[in-house]
């Protein structure tokens, strides 16, 4: 039976075998800690289920292409419990370089990493493939949001400033992650720090056209 991890650097995942007899053993946002040269990190996990992706219509700052519609998703998921930190990118990629060449602003450890582009998430992906004997790609969208939203219904499932780094409480940077509050499922920093990468592309209408389209395998 197959199973997937879910690190968010900018997204990506891990599929990999796991005993069918420990399946009964993990609850959502039950907790596992893999080690990747030296780095522990800490995973949790997203039971399959169905939930309304999208915002309604008279949610508060919601864009467009919000379009809500219910999701079902039937296969459960690891994901990080933190954004990709330096030292996990580092760890795996060897360096603090972008694609450019340029090097990325100096930061702690435990920065989560940015300034990275899709494609270099994606090298990322299989360099730790190959470190861990894995399938890695990045997450879907909708898996994403099943993992932000935690089986909450709303905007954000708690008090902003306590749940995530965002303009009005970061002071125009990045913080090391896990400072916030978690969300039900014990994952960090859902509402801020970072922007995260998605597996599939970004479209106006994507929701509208793509709602029934395998929401969480991206091939």
């Amino acid at each position: 039976m197959k199973r997937i991890l879910f690190m968010f650097l900018f997204l990506f995942a891990c599929v990999l075998t796991v005993r069918a007899e420990e399946l009964a053993t993990y609850k959502a946002g039950g907790r596992r800690v893999w080690t990747v040269d030296g780095i522990d990190s800490a995973f949790r996990w997203c039971p399959p289920g169905t939930f309304m992706m999208g915002s309604p219509s008279n949610e508060a700052g919601r864009d467009n292409d919000e379009k809500q519609h219910e999701v079902t998703l039937t296969h459960d998921f690891w994901r990080l419990e933190t954004e990709v930190t330096q030292a996990m990118w580092q760890s795996v990629m060897g360096d603090k370089m972008n694609e450019n060449g340029d090097k990325k602003n100096e930061k702690g450890s435990q920065d989560p990493v940015d300034l990275v582009s899709w494609m270099e998430c994606d090298e990322f992906c299989r360099k730790l493939a190959s470190k861990l004997g894995m399938t890695v790609s990045l997450a879907m969208e909708a898996q994403w949001e099943y993992a932000c939203r935690a089986g909450t219904t709303t905007a954000c499932a708690g008090d902003l400033d306590q749940m995530g780094w965002y303009r009005n409480n970061c002071g125009g940077k990045t913080h090391p992650v896990g400072q916030k509050q978690p969300n039900a499922w014990g994952l960090y920093d859902m509402y801020g720090n970072v922007w995260e990468w998605c597996q599939n592309w970004y479209g106006e209408n994507y929701y509208a056209e793509f709602a029934n389209e395998r929401p969480d395998r991206p091939f």
